[in-house]
């Protein structure tokens, strides 16, 4: 089922299946981050407001505030 990165749940992964990128300066920013099509992406905690998550993407942790995590979609 497709959703937003920011609709996962804590301790649920998924898979990136699209980045929606308005700007060539917004898919680079993505595809540094490692926040590639075809990844796997894990949400690990959410704030209290759920303004910004952590997630476990490719072995390292990140930050990613709510506006950016809107902007990817999963597949569970």
């Amino acid at each position: 089922m497709k959703k937003l990165l920011s609709e996962l749940s804590e301790d649920k992964a998924a898979k990136i299946v699209e980045l929606k990128a308005a700007d060539t300066k917004l898919a680079c920013r993505f595809y540094e981050l490692g926040l590639i099509v075809g990844q796997s992406v894990k949400v690990l905690k959410k704030t209290s407001k759920g303004r910004a998550l952590l997630i476990c993407i490719r072995g390292y942790c990140l930050a990613v505030d709510k506006q950016t995590a809107d902007l990817v979609v999963v597949d569970e």
